[in-house]
């Protein structure tokens, strides 16, 4: 009777472990990577990223022809400015900013708007 029940257990895990597994391989290639490179597709589209620290992020977003900073945190989204001299980066190509020569403008642009 035990020798019964364990060939009964083995054949179970040899029809239904194959079964999980293609359900796992469907579900990543399927789900998770539409959802993940959705706005690749679309109106909006992420350009590029860059963390601040643990739990926020310096996002530039593009939104039709228009570009936007914005600061990602836990809790809240929020724009910081929009961006009408920003070139994306298209490789080492002449005329193109770093996200580092983007926030750099931004700065002196505010400090000018200080003074």
């Amino acid at each position: 009777m035990l020798e019964f029940d364990f060939w009964k257990a083995l054949l179970r895990i040899l029809i239904f472990l194959p079964l999980v597994l293609i359900f796992a391989l469907f579900f990543i290639r399927f789900f998770l990577s539409r959802k993940s490179f959705s706005f690749h597709r679309g109106y909006l589209q992420v350009m590029e990223q860059t963390g601040i620290g643990n739990k926020a992020s310096l996002v530039i977003v593009k939104v039709g022809e228009e570009y936007f900073l914005y600061s990602v945190t836990e809790n809240q989204i929020q724009m910081i400015n929009k961006l009408p001299d920003y070139v994306p980066p298209q490789g080492n190509a002449p005329g193109s900013q770093t996200f580092a020569q983007v926030l750099s403008k931004l700065k002196q642009r505010r400090e000018a708007d200080k003074s």
